[in-house]
């Protein structure tokens, strides 16, 4: 058998049946190389990875050997997020994964297997993309120290909405299509709310914004937004939405946290949670009303975190 494999080495080799669309062959590359780093061997000699854009409610999809790709999404998706969906068709692909919704003790997804993948970690979190994937290549990788129970709570932020102040501002989008005030009507707290409503069409989109800068935060820690809100006939439309995200010195958003609804509700205390804070050079609180009818009425702003 020795010598026939010597005299017909060609028939010996494994035939390398791989079809990879050129714009993904940089993260098998990469796919391969993190694997190898953690003593793991991957055969891509029967991989197929294209585009496939009959995928309406996908961005991926993966079987065994086979990965296809949205074209819509890979061409909007940043490096990262490009990374985090290719590894984890190839998750279900090349490692037979399948998909994993369970936590860490913090709060973020345990695995890239996950339905909601996509922001686990950025370039600002190299420490977060290790445990991601030695998790990935070693599923019985334990959890990191980053991503213990957070139980110790500090309020960093608190706004009562007085009247005029200006730290809120309020943006108004395409069509100028709402109005807002300092409401003294309508209010938590004793004094004031502020209060966005329509002017004159279920277009466009507006919004109060305050700019905090961040201090006594550190790396890891969780932060939850808390606001009380009210609502009278808000249609949906995109509804109301409280959000709260964080920027860094070149104004790249480094983490993002929402919580939509729409009806008729009193004051009602909203919460945003973003289970591991990333150092940012700004945050920004934001109430929005996009594309609806109604009155929203905004008090009572906290920022709580928790180590």
């Amino acid at each position: 058998m020795i010598v026939t494999c010597l005299l017909f080495s060609n028939s010996c080799k494994k035939e390398d049946l791989s079809v990879i669309e050129p714009d993904f062959q940089e993260y098998i590359d990469r796919f391969v190389t993190e694997a190898e780093l953690r003593n793991i061997k991957i055969d891509i000699s029967k991989l197929k990875v294209s585009y496939g854009d009959t995928l309406k409610h996908y961005c991926g999809y993966g079987m065994p050997n086979d990965v296809v790709i949205n074209s819509n999404c890979w061409e909007n998706y940043a490096e990262v997020q490009k990374e985090i969906l290719l590894f984890h068709e190839l998750g279900h692909g090349l490692l037979r994964r399948m998909h994993d919704n369970s936590k860490l003790p913090n709060g973020d997804f345990k695995t890239i297997m996950s339905e909601g993948q996509l922001s686990l970690y950025s370039e600002f979190t190299p420490e977060k993309r290790k445990y991601y994937l030695d998790e990935f290549f070693i599923p019985s990788t334990p959890p990191p120290d980053w991503a213990s129970l957070k139980t110790i709570p500090t309020i960093i932020f608190q706004d009562t909405i007085q009247k005029g102040s200006p730290q809120w501002q309020f943006v108004n989008g395409p069509g100028n299509s709402f109005t807002s005030k300092f409401c003294s009507t309508d209010y938590f707290s004793p004094g004031t709310s502020l209060s966005i409503e329509p002017s004159n069409s279920l277009e466009g989109w507006a919004y109060w914004n305050y700019n905090y800068i961040p201090q006594g935060i550190n790396q890891s820690d969780k932060l939850v937004l808390s606001a009380k809100i009210k609502t009278v006939g808000v249609t949906k439309g995109g509804g109301i939405t409280l959000l709260m995200g964080g920027r860094d010195a070149n104004n790249n958003r480094v983490f993002f946290t929402f919580k939509t609804d729409s009806g008729t509700m009193d004051f009602t205390e909203w919460k945003a949670e973003v289970p591991y804070y990333i150092s940012a050079k700004s945050i920004y609180i934001r109430i929005v009303m996009d594309r609806s009818q109604g009155i929203t009425y905004l008090d009572d702003v906290t920022i709580t975190k928790f180590e």
